[in-house]
């Protein structure tokens, strides 16, 4: 191996050690999940659900929020020589946060906080309601077009803490 592998090597491998490291700390604290009444919805819809909270011992946080989030990704590749690479870069279409609770310092064990979120009424969606058409038109249009990208709606929560957030995400479709 030549030296720039072996530093490539280290770098990725210090990011990884780094990452676990940062997860068993976010255990330590505890745990946030996402309870969802359904995961399909329509434009104008009520998302309700429930964030579940249970924390190993008292924190203080600044807010617990949850939100609504649309993302696009799109690919682009380019080949250079022999080589081909994708490059892939994420647009939020769209971003609605609700605060849930305050700062304060949240109880160690299980806490339960319902929400409720409303699906934007000119919600952009690219299904046709088929999924295995909707899976066709993807795929063929992956093969055609580098840049086309399906529409992603998530419905994710975090208790803002110093240092490592607790976080949780669900993907939900509308259409």
């Amino acid at each position: 191996m030549d030296t720039t592998t072996i530093i490539v090597l280290s770098i990725i491998s210090a990011l990884i050690l780094v990452l676990i490291i940062l997860k068993i700390v976010s255990m330590m604290k505890g745990k946030i999940e996402i309870s969802l009444n359904n995961f399909n919805f329509s434009p104008g819809d009520s998302i309700n659900g429930k964030i579940i909270l249970n924390l190993k011992k008292p924190i203080q946080a600044k807010s617990l929020n949850v939100r609504l989030v649309a993302e696009s990704s799109s690919n682009k590749r380019t080949t250079l020589g022999n080589s081909k690479h994708t490059h892939s870069q994420k647009h939020i279409l769209f971003d609605f946060i609700q605060p849930i609770d305050g700062e304060k310092t949240y109880s160690a064990g299980q806490t339960e906080y319902d929400f409720s979120i409303k699906v934007p009424e000119n919600a952009v969606t690219n299904s046709t309601g088929n999924a295995i058409a909707d899976n066709l038109i993807k795929s063929a249009g992956q093969v055609f077009f580098d840049n086309l990208s399906f529409i992603k709606w998530y419905v994710t929560t975090e208790l803002d803490i110093a240092g490592w957030n607790l976080s949780n995400k669900v993907q939900i479709n509308i259409s």
